[in-house]
């Protein structure tokens, strides 16, 4: 079967995103995959969107030795500050 038109995968994922319906979204996702339909920039936003939806900071670090430990997911945010 053919994958639906972009702009009609992107409803459907906000959709399956407002419903937390991450198996829709991920659904969304495999049909544009096999349908050979590149993902553009605000597609990869609406998937951000419906997958994340709240993020906390817990700690920052300068050096290996200040990394958190523990068990949580982790993600590293590289580069520089635009706080004035």
């Amino acid at each position: 079967a053919a994958a639906p038109p972009l702009e009609t995968l992107k409803a459907l994922t906000r959709a399956f995103g407002k419903a937390r319906c991450v198996g829709g979204v991920y659904a969304c996702l495999e049909a544009a995959e096999s349908g050979g339909i590149a993902p553009d920039a605000e597609l990869l936003q609406v998937l951000v969107d419906a997958l994340v939806h709240a993020v906390r900071f817990v700690k920052g670090g300068v050096s290996m030795e200040t990394l958190p430990t523990g068990g949580l997911a982790e993600v590293a945010f590289v580069g520089r500050s635009n706080v004035g």
